[in-house]
């Protein structure tokens, strides 16, 4: 754990903002004055663009909840089966949608699923009070937000520009590592664990930078150069994997030429090395050196080239990465950046049946527990339902909820008994809202300095509910049995979905798996079609994303003799080299387009197959004979460019799909 300045200035901040929200609650006398103290704390961001973005989309997800609960619960109070059915649905919909829009605007959908039943179930008994108690809630959640934007915006703001130059640069660190590791064709098992690890770091760092057009501080090219920095760093993972392979394919046939040897020596040097810019045009040309493709090559010579084509895309990749994450971090130099054109939005993987899998077990979850609630009779079962619902709703996009969603029990049972403290041995003895102020900052400025840790948003579970326990009012009546009820609904409610959790999405792990795999077999297919159009960055951006998702499922694929073939990063060059291959088709003339459409049908039928089972459909054999037809075909094709692309489309596909024969 760090604590330094920073985490301090994050803690002094976040504890001002919840104090003058407290108070700003108790002058204007609203109704419950410590929503808005939970408020100024979740609103918290260590960054200025991602405390404007959420504090926006807080408002909105309120305000559409709230309205959602007017809409309801007075029309449906008289049912409460139907009430409850109408909210669970509601709660569902909202949560699909916020598991399909990956950024942080997704907030907005969840906020606005999980208030409705956070204002709704515990006034059905008063359906007349929804409009007073929905304009209520807003207030205070308005009052929390402003107070938290005025004091990280005003007392030391923190800009996202360093952190993301500093996360970057450390991306840009890992691939350089992979590439030596690559030329020095180094295994190792705890390294490849980590550069899954890695593609799950870019996607996330493409979320953060969502946050940056919120960020005023800083220079409209700033956003400009994050999305050029990703769209090159991703496009590095097909390189370095497709180098990978080729080199092993390479040493079966003979040893690795010696200039291709020390152009490799030289390259990593250069990686490691504070080297001149004049050193990226030696080392191009001299890749250009090793890329000749004369009469009719053999196998050999055609993996040389495509190594050669593959080091020569790489060099210049990466200087491009080097120099501008530089930039990054200098001001001065973003400045003089030329404002230019926005690049492609980046195309990240949706799993609409994943969404809809973990939206209808939260609206099921919701609807049990509720008809249970009525059934019992219990008065705080409505706290239960609302409490269980804003766990699952927190936590369903992670691949695996449960621990977080342990924690989070764990951390309210000790909000409970620290909260029941302060109500019932220190409060009696506070007679003014200074007093208040002096006993409550040792609790919460220690939770805010853990709240700005690294993966600190797991202490909002101990925060929110701690202040929620005290519920600080104008006037203190402390009653410990409407405080036991309250907490034992809320440890009932997290229970219950931990449990539900644990059965549901231990199915689910196994369905995430085959979908990705699936998506990606279709997509290849409908692209051997002609089908689908994507361009080449468009898909390894979509790769990347997926390579991502499956991360953490590493240990699951890895033991299930179902999954024993998958793998991902052919799966992503594999579909890069039939999108190549598909556009140089449109410039061939009829004598070879046919025989490359006979090709792309043999694929799309091959990958149609694939996407029909979970086991690993091995390429059947006359697709390999259709690929060295297409190799031998490239041999009589004049010498030029297109040639050289169709020449490393079939060299890629034969490698990827057949990696045994592509040996020998």
């Amino acid at each position: 754990m760090r604590i330094g300045w920073r985490e301090l200035v994050f803690s002094a901040n976040s504890f001002g903002a919840a104090m003058l929200a407290l108070a700003v609650s108790f002058i204007c006398d609203l109704d419950r004055p410590y929503w808005a103290m939970m408020t100024a704390y979740v609103t918290a961001q260590p960054f200025s663009g991602a405390l404007h973005s959420k504090a926006l989309f807080r408002i909105a997800g309120t305000v559409i909840g709230a309205a959602a609960m007017v809409f309801l619960v007075p029309p449906l109070s008289s049912a409460p089966v139907l009430l409850s059915l109408a909210i669970a649905l509601w709660v569902g919909v909202c949560l699909y949608f916020s598991l399909l829009d990956r950024t942080p605007r997704s907030y907005i959908f969840m906020l606005a699923g999980f208030t409705t039943a956070f204002i709704g179930f515990p006034i059905v008994g008063a359906p007349a009070t929804a409009f007073d108690v929905g304009v209520s809630r807003v207030e205070e959640n308005c009052v929390g937000i402003i107070c938290s934007m005025l004091f990280h915006t005003v007392f030391f703001p923190r800009s996202l520009r360093l952190s993301l130059a500093d996360r970057f640069g450390q991306a840009v660190d890992d691939l350089t590592s992979w590439c030596t590791d690559t030329f020095a064709r180094k295994k190792d098992a705890v390294r490849r664990r980590g550069r899954l690890r890695l593609a799950a770091d870019i996607t996330e760092l493409h979320m953060m930078a969502t946050n940056v057009p919120f960020d005023t501080h800083e220079p409209q090219q700033f956003g400009q150069i994050i999305a050029t920095v990703e769209e090159k760093l991703i496009r590095l993972f097909p390189l370095i994997t497709g180098l990978s392979e080729r080199f092993k394919m390479l040493e079966k046939s003979g040893p690795l030429p010696q200039r291709l040897t020390m152009l490799l020596a030289d390259i990593s040097h250069w990686m490691h090395a504070s080297a001149p810019s004049e050193t990226v045009a030696v080392l191009k040309k001299r890749c250009h050196g090793l890329q000749k493709l004369e009469g009719n090559p053999s196998w050999r010579e055609m993996l040389l080239f495509n190594i050669a084509t593959r080091l020569s895309e790489l060099v210049d990749i990466y200087a491009s990465c080097r120099k501008l994450v530089t930039t990054m971090g200098d001001r001065e130099a973003l400045k003089a950046v030329r404002p230019g054109a926005g690049k492609q939005a980046r195309v990240l993987h949706t799993d609409k049946l994943d969404a809809f899998y973990s939206a209808l077990s939260c609206a099921g979850i919701v609807f049990l527990g509720s008809v249970l609630w009525i059934v019992s009779g219990w008065p705080d079962g409505g706290t239960a339902v609302m409490m269980g619902t804003v766990t699952y709703c927190l936590f369903a996009s992670q691949a695996n909820p449960v621990p977080a969603q342990k924690a989070s029990l764990y951390n309210t049972a000790l909000a409970s008994v620290v909260a029941g403290i302060y109500l019932f041995a220190i409060f009696p003895n506070i007679h003014s809202f200074v007093g208040l102020v002096l006993v409550l900052a040792p609790v919460l400025l220690t939770a805010g300095v853990l709240l700005a840790q690294p993966g600190g948003l797991k202490y909002l579970s101990f925060i929110v509910p701690f202040c929620g326990s005290l519920t600080l009012t104008r006037h203190f009546q402390p009653d410990f049995q409407a405080f036991l009820n309250w907490n034992v609904a809320q440890f009932v409610g997290i229970a219950g979905v931990v449990a539900a959790t644990r059965i549901l999405r231990n199915v689910s792990a196994h369905r995430r798996i085959h979908t990705v795999l699936q998506a990606t077999a279709t997509d290849i297919a409908d692209i051997a079609r002609g089908d689908k159009r994507i361009s080449s960055s468009a898909w390894i951006s979509l790769m990347v994303d997926r390579i991502g998702l499956l991360a953490p499922y590493t240990d699951i694929i890895k033991s299930s003799p179902r999954y024993a073939s998958v793998n991902t990063m052919i799966g992503m060059r594999t579909g890069l080299n039939v999108i190549r291959l598909r556009r140089a088709l449109a410039h061939l003339p009829a004598e070879y387009s046919q025989r490359g459409e006979t090709l792309m049908s043999a694929l799309a039928e091959h990958f149609a197959a694939q996407a029909r089972q979970v086991e690993a459909l091995p390429p059947p054999y006359g697709l390999l004979r259709d690929v060295e037809e297409g190799l031998a075909a490239v041999s009589a094709m004049p010498a030029n460019r297109l040639r050289k692309a169709i020449a490393n489309a079939l060299t890629g596909l034969r490698c990827n799909l057949f990696p045994l024969e592509a040996s020998a």
